[in-house]
């Protein structure tokens, strides 16, 4: 069923592009909740994500004509909110200035099946994580958002922020290689951050 999403949103996006409205709602309402979760991640307090994710879809609409169909129509998605948010950001640096990137770590009640010690803990754990997350450099942010919250591979990264493969692995590494400098002795272990960031995930897709 997962091989066949690409193909699935293909289709939708033939037929907005064709002219079919209702197919381009179809798309929205499929794919605007991960695209919002990705936006208030790597997103400034000053960027509207909710204005960003609506002139990505509004840009559709109007090139429809124009437009072709993309091998991964979710990772163009990914890419052109990722445009649509620095585009916005150079706009409000005029007037405000720079501030770090938030990453959003809010808790939900944890579901039963999840490991009790994890929910036990998991408040500290969240907030621990939140401020060194919080100071990580912004490429490393944003990659640590999309692989572990999006579950997406080195590969559509790359495709989405236009790097090279190699070079998001990199970066990876450097900001799992910090977070365990950084954390203290119980999350340390890679094993246990993953788990953690894993669980985030859960949790805000519930």
């Amino acid at each position: 069923m997962k091989d066949r999403v690409p193909e699935q949103d293909q289709a939708l996006w033939q037929s907005f592009c064709r002219g079919d409205r209702q197919a381009l709602d179809t798309f929205y309402l499929k794919h605007v909740q991960p695209l919002y979760n990705y936006g208030r991640k790597v997103a400034e307090e000053q960027v509207s994500v909710e204005d960003a994710i609506q002139d990505v879809f509004v840009d559709l609409w109007q090139r429809r004509a124009t437009l072709s169909v993309p091998d991964q129509p979710r990772l163009y998605l990914f890419r052109a909110l990722r445009y649509q948010i620095i585009h916005q950001k150079k706009k409000q640096q005029k007037r405000r200035s720079f501030s770090a990137l938030t990453v959003d770590t809010t808790i939900s009640t944890a579901s039963p099946e999840q490991d009790i010690v994890i929910r036990q803990s998991a408040d500290l754990q969240y907030e621990v994580l939140r401020k060194v997350i919080k100071k990580l450099p912004v490429r490393q942010r944003e990659i640590i958002s999309l692989h572990f919250f999006e579950k997406l591979s080195c590969d559509e990264i790359g495709t989405i922020m236009q790097l090279q493969p190699q070079s998001v692995y990199n970066l990876l590494h450097r900001a799992i290689t910090h977070l365990k400098k950084t954390l203290p002795l119980q999350l340390k272990a890679v094993e246990w951050l993953i788990v953690v960031l894993s669980f985030a995930s859960q949790l805000q897709a519930a």
